[in-house]
């Protein structure tokens, strides 16, 4: 158990629901489409990221928002069980949040989401004791949009001047919600200059800021030179059956960085660090893999490894995850190489 380095992870919860589908449901009024069980799981930032760490053996306290309802005591339940950390789950009026999450096989997923308790989170962080602070996904936490995210900027200011290294995730913005009324690129740069390190996707950014959903090599680094500028000390930016992006800053800005990661490699230093994804003939679920790599981004930061071997690790688990296999915690200089990871580049 990695608990020197502890981390908060906190913010969107909610109850992903996720039936079989041996084809793609129809929507024809009146007509029935056969579908097979359901699995229940909490899905979020939250349950996704900080059982994550906690396997790969970071020890790991969560906050969160949940409804006196059978899903809410189904996710207190779970979070208990794994959950290596304290947990801070504040009661909420409303509904537990959940999502069907929609995933027909051949196909990317669709969700349909409930924001529900979420709509009763505030940032108001438990970072005593912390190291880290991890926090998703803004566009389905409502406290997290208000005034241009100036709660959550200082939020993550006041962590910073205890220590504490930031992180923050994004979720996709979706078209018909209230938080496509917000100008993403304006909220970024109130909250970035506050955050150490920032793990978005592609789908997330591209929803936010109007980018191509279909992106290439070259605009993927773009973007994350553009999301280096704002702020963060590392950016790491995934793009699905792609690969990831990982771009820092200079060594006096990671020095800077918090508890988590004030003492990197220089490997870190100016890193321009692309990695080409694992791909598998099938694949057990998606569903969680971008929340996957960021903890094993986190994982590597606290254990101080090698950016090379961080990539590779994150690559590992991520695929571990896709294939349903058991997260393996690593020790430094662990590693054998894996063709396509571990192209890194500095300036």
């Amino acid at each position: 158990m990695n608990s020197k380095k502890r981390i908060l992870v906190a913010g969107h919860t909610c109850v992903d629901l996720l039936p079989h589908m041996d084809s793609t449901p129809g929507f024809n009024p009146g007509q029935t489409f056969k579908l097979g069980p359901v699995t229940q799981r909490p899905g979020g930032v939250v349950p996704n990221t900080g059982s994550a760490l906690s396997r790969l053996g970071v020890l790991t306290d969560v906050q969160a928002s949940l409804g006196n309802d059978l899903f809410g005591e189904f996710c207190r339940t779970w979070l208990a069980e794994n959950i290596t950390g304290e947990l801070h789950l504040t009661p909420s009026a409303s509904g537990t949040s959940y999502t069907i999450v929609v995933e027909p096989p051949g196909a990317d997923r669709t969700f349909w989401h409930y924001e529900g308790s979420n709509v009763d989170f505030q940032p108001d962080f438990n970072v005593k004791g912390m190291a880290g602070l991890h926090v998703g996904y803004p566009s389905l936490v409502p406290s997290f949009q208000m005034d241009n995210g100036k709660a959550l900027a200082k939020a993550f200011k006041d962590a910073r001047k205890k220590g504490v290294t930031t992180s923050l995730d994004l979720a996709v913005v979706l078209p018909e919600s209230s938080a496509a009324a917000i100008d993403w690129r304006a909220w970024l740069g109130t909250v970035l200059p506050h955050v150490d390190i920032f793990t978005p996707s592609w789908d997330d950014v591209s929803s936010a800021l109007g980018y191509s959903p279909e992106p290439d090599e070259a605009l993927i680094w773009s973007v994350a030179e553009e999301l280096l500028s704002m702020g963060p000390a590392v950016v790491l930016l995934s793009a699905g059956g792609l690969g990831f992006m990982i771009a820092t800053a200079n060594g006096e800005r990671l020095r800077g960085a918090g508890k988590l990661a004030a003492q990197l490699p220089s490997s870190w230093n100016n890193a321009r660090h692309w990695t080409t994804a694992e791909h598998f003939d099938s694949i057990i679920t998606a569903t969680g893999a971008g929340d996957h790599l960021t903890a094993a981004l986190l994982d590597a930061i606290s254990r101080e490894l090698e950016i090379d071997d961080s990539a590779i690790h994150m690559r590992s688990v991520v695929g571990n995850h896709l294939q349903g296999r058991p997260l393996i915690a690593v020790k430094a200089n662990g590693f054998d190489k894996i063709p396509g990871a571990g192209v890194a580049h500095h300036v």
